[in-house]
């Protein structure tokens, strides 16, 4: 299975207008829980785990991607498509959403190309033609 790679976004994707969506959460890089303090990735690689929802449908996000923002120059934005592959019970039972169920990620994403520095962990997805951002405040240091 390949590893997701990260891309730098252009300057007009990165000025498409994200609406603010709660319906996600980033919980674990590395096995290590986000607890309000930054965490440090693998060298080469990280595994990011959580789950992410449609704001609108209150189902799983179709085509979700997990962006970093370099924390020091918000022109620096990179993405890479997260795919929703882990069953998760407790997210369809906290939303009183059956659909919910196939909302988990556990994925490893290459870290290759990417500076080393501090970056903003936040997801976005489509949803009827409108593009939302889910951000929990996560941030990730990579390398150095």
């Amino acid at each position: 299975m390949a590893v997701p790679a990260f891309r730098k976004l252009s300057d007009a994707e990165r000025a498409v207008e994200l609406k603010p969506s709660s319906y996600c959460n980033l919980e674990y890089l590395d096995g290590q829980i986000f607890n309000g303090q930054d965490l440090s990735a693998g060298a080469g690689a990280m595994n990011l785990s959580g789950w992410i929802g449609d704001e609108v449908s209150r189902g799983p996000a179709a085509d979700p991607d997990l962006r970093l923002e370099a924390a020091d120059n918000k022109a620096l934005v990179w993405d890479a498509p997260v795919k929703l592959a882990v069953a998760r019970k407790d997210v369809a039972a906290d939303t009183k959403q059956p659909r919910m169920i196939d909302s988990g990620l556990s994925e490893q994403f290459s870290l290759d190309g990417l500076p080393a520095g501090r970056y903003h962990a936040f997801v976005s997805y489509p949803s009827q033609s409108v593009r939302y951002v889910c951000d929990n405040g996560r941030y990730i240091k990579i390398g150095g």
